[in-house]
């Protein structure tokens, strides 16, 4: 008897996971309908695939049981590996969305603990409380999206210029064609700003891109961005919003950011210099350098930790060049730069 209904009994319970797995891509899609604006919506649904994908599923083939066991060291490792991709503050509000969809999933009767997900913030306070840092990436997004905004050919220059040369929102406006001079291959732009004179370089591409598309007509005296503040600051907390950069509302992204953004690359690209980070910020000292690099303040990535250790070399010999090639473009941008910078230095 026992052997005729084992057969029965496991088709029985097949079926049931069948039907369970097929109820958890409706409650899936019915949590990110459930979002109030079609931002948050938007946000979550790259959330889960984020999540899907480290579990290497998708929203069809997802399973209960991979939610299930799904443990709090399974959730350590997956946030250590979205370090490698996002900033910190994006980071806490995934963990967020993730213990959010799990206590979704909990009150449909699906026993998963939303506890997995329950870290201490990576941002810091001052992270937080300060003018909203924002990665290239994120400002890449803005770029792209103002264009398709009324004006957004201005918008978009606009905003790119501004990280470009980190300069403030006032000297931009009153920004004169015949404040370009070129030098050497690429142009040199200087500005007035709070009485003293600020300089930065962008190249000859964008120079005629400017040119092109802002309307250039030989007039030497007439403002490059013909656009006012209130606009320019309507648009930035327009993008912000459109793109979900700041869900919480605790990043405080303004024009400003922009700033942060030009001399965070500095420091990345230059690999920390100091000069070049001065230079960056308009600075004539490195006193107000702390209130843009706090992106840093990392205690894991202190240099303090490698002083005096001796760097293993031996497991990079025994790698093969398409893994070496995967770790370099792993790696954060400032390692990449260096190693282009010490390539050009031999050639």
């Amino acid at each position: 008897m026992m052997n005729n209904l084992s057969p029965t009994t496991n088709n029985v319970v097949n079926l049931n996971n069948k039907r369970e797995d097929k109820n958890l891509q409706e409650i899936v899609s019915a949590f990110i309908l459930e979002q109030r604006s079609e931002n948050t919506k938007s946000s979550y649904k790259k959330d889960l695939k984020d999540f899907f994908n480290y579990l290497g599923k998708d929203f069809n083939t997802i399973s209960i049981e991979d939610l299930i066991n799904f443990k709090r060291a399974d959730a350590s490792h997956f946030r250590e590996k979205l370090k490698k991709h996002y900033n910190y503050l994006s980071i806490d509000r995934k963990m967020f969305t993730f213990k959010k969809f799990y206590r979704y999933l909990r009150s449909n009767e699906y026993n998963v603990n939303p506890d997995v997900f329950d870290f201490e913030k990576l941002a810091t306070t001052q992270q937080v409380n300060s003018r909203g840092f924002l990665h290239w990436s994120e400002v890449n997004m803005m770029i792209k999206h103002a264009r398709l905004e009324r004006k957004g050919h201005i918008k978009a220059l606009l905003i790119e210029f501004a990280v470009k040369t980190s300069f403030r929102l006032n000297a931009i406006l009153n920004l004169k064609w015949k404040n370009f001079n070129k030098i050497n291959g690429v142009y040199e732009v200087t500005v007035i700003d709070k009485g003293k004179e600020n300089k930065a370089s962008i190249k000859a591409e964008m120079f005629e891109v400017m040119k092109e598309w802002l309307g250039y007509d030989g007039d030497n005296e007439e403002r490059v961005f013909k656009i006012d503040r209130n606009t320019v600051q309507t648009t930035i907390k327009r993008l912000v919003e459109k793109l979900n950069l700041d869900p919480n509302g605790n990043r405080n992204i303004t024009f400003h950011s922009l700033k942060k953004c030009g001399i965070a690359e500095a420091y990345i690209l230059s690999n920390g210099d100091i000069k070049t980070i001065t230079e960056q910020g308009n600075h004539s000292s490195v006193t107000s350098l702390n209130y843009y690099t706090e992106f840093e303040n990392d205690p894991s990535k202190k240099v303090s930790l490698q002083i005096g250790e001796e760097l293993d070399l031996d497991k990079l010999e025994d790698m093969s060049k398409e893994d070496l090639l995967k770790l370099i473009k792993e790696s954060d941008r400032g390692t990449q730069a260096k190693l282009l910078n010490m390539m050009k230095d031999k050639d």
